[in-house]
């Protein structure tokens, strides 16, 4: 039953843009919510209060799941107007977002102007957030740092930062975070990944989490769409944005994969459990040349069930 309503409210999200989505049953396994510091179920009506009071918003995800995505539009839906900021947009794209806003474009035509690449981020899974953001005359901002200069800081430092101690990136660091940032990493890349590597990677994993976290300071009441593993509060983002503005509110909300427990919770304020997305095993066959290996963004290792 879970699996054939799941699959029948997400072809509503895609067909429809959101027009009318039906509310999703709280009975239903995958919309267990789990706040992440008791490790207890809550009510949609507690997450909802807890996101309306934030000044600061991440909303996590795995990239390829449609059913997180359509949840994320529940929440932008029952919520006042905010500032969308988008790991899927490097900040290199803001005045071409801009340009677009500006002229009245298409949620399409934005993604052209800021040169998503609509295959690999699956573009009909984001089209609806940036729609809805449109529609209420919401800003669309960029939050990543572009490839190029992800590349250069893994390679060589955080010297190629612009102002990188006014964004804390190591102040607000220490070895135990390193530890398992870098182990994240290498179980990302299947165990096929020398942890030198991942130190590398580590860097410019760091590097875009402070950005994005620069990105919504500049804009107030701001929600972040991005991978899970940036919306972690122990690493990620949040960890950001609490140093360098202690006094805000910030709630972290993470839509993760399992079915009846929530051992992973505690990475974020609260996380949305659902059913997984049926894909192949990621790791089969898997041989990585360290020279090569990807900068795609991290998501957080999934949870395995929700209590």
């Amino acid at each position: 039953m879970g699996a054939r309503r799941a699959a029948c409210l997400v072809a509503t999200f895609l067909a429809t843009g959101c027009a009318s989505v039906p509310e999703p049953s709280i009975e239903e396994p995958w919309t267990r919510i789990v706040q992440g510091s008791s490790g207890e179920r809550v009510s949609r009506a507690t997450l909802t209060a807890a996101l309306r009071d934030a000044d600061y918003i991440l909303l996590g995800e795995v990239h390829d799941n449609a059913i997180h995505h359509r949840l994320q539009w529940v929440v932008l839906h029952e919520m006042a107007p905010r500032p969308l900021v988008m790991e899927q947009f490097d900040i290199e794209a803001q005045p071409a977002l801009d340009a677009a806003i500006a002229s009245g474009s298409s949620a399409d035509a934005l993604a052209t102007a800021g040169r998503l690449d609509k295959r690999a981020w699956n573009w009909d899974l984001y089209r609806p957030l940036v729609q809805i953001s449109l529609d209420r005359g919401i800003p669309v901002v960029a939050g990543n740092l572009g490839r190029a200069e992800a590349r250069a800081i893994s390679g060589e430092g955080f010297s190629r930062l612009p102002d990188a101690k006014g964004l804390a990136i190591e102040t607000v660091w220490n070895e135990s975070r390193e530890r398992a940032l870098v182990q994240e990493i290498v179980d990302a890349h299947c165990g096929q990944l020398a942890a030198p590597a991942a130190a590398s990677l580590a860097r410019a994993q760091r590097a875009r989490d402070a950005v994005m976290a620069d990105r919504m300071l500049r804009h107030p009441r701001a929600v972040l769409i991005a991978g899970s593993g940036h919306a972690r509060i122990d690493r990620g983002v949040p960890l950001y944005l609490r140093h360098r503005a202690p006094n805000a509110k910030v709630v972290s909300l993470a839509f993760v994969e399992g079915t009846d427990d929530a051992d992973g919770a505690k990475a974020y304020d609260f996380v949305w459990i659902t059913e997984a997305q049926p894909r192949d095993d990621p790791c089969a066959g898997v041989r990585i040349n360290a020279p090569s290996v990807s900068l795609a963004p991290l998501t957080a290792p999934r949870i395995s069930s929700a209590r």
